[in-house]
């Protein structure tokens, strides 16, 4: 992607659930990685969502749209450097960077709700004339596509590390 952006915005990815791999590469000179200089890798801070008056009785949302969607693993160099799925959205990538060329590899997965945005529900038809009506599928009659990948401004940040405290 020439620009960071739901996946689900595209045509042939709207209704893809799994998992999507960001690569790139990029230099970094000695300089930039000296004694007390922390490299942090930062997808953005996320955006708050208005929460509805009354709230629901029975909701499990979170209030903010993330910059990844849903979740993240990083590596750096080809090396783990953990996952992104909640606030700060920030990954200490420091022991990691090496003077020169280094590798960025992200590998961002949705939720199943795409999928199952772009399908028919099943009836249960059959189940249910076995079996009788034994649960009623909730919320599922207009799903829409989620957003989806990286969406925030993500950047490398080389920070001075705050001095120890005595």
């Amino acid at each position: 992607m020439a620009e960071l952006h739901s996946w689900s915005d595209e045509r042939v990815s709207k209704y893809y659930s799994g998992q999507a791999t960001y690569l790139r590469t990029f230099n970094l000179a000695a300089k930039e990685l000296e004694t007390g200089i922390d490299g942090v890798l930062d997808f953005g801070p996320g955006k708050p969502i208005e929460e509805p008056d009354p709230l629901p009785d029975h909701s499990m949302k979170a209030y903010l749209d993330g910059p990844v969607r849903e979740a993240a693993e990083v590596y750096v160099n080809g090396v783990s450097a953990g996952f992104v799925w909640h606030p700060p959205y920030s990954l200490d990538v420091t022991r990691l960077l090496k003077p020169g060329v280094n590798t960025l590899k992200i590998i961002a997965g949705n939720t199943a709700i795409n999928s199952l945005a772009g399908h028919a529900l099943p009836t249960y038809r059959l189940l249910n004339q076995r079996y009788g009506e034994r649960f009623t599928p909730q919320d599922m009659g207009n799903l829409e596509p989620l957003p989806s990948g990286i969406l925030g401004d993500l950047q490398l940040k080389l920070v001075q590390r705050p001095p120890a405290k005595p």
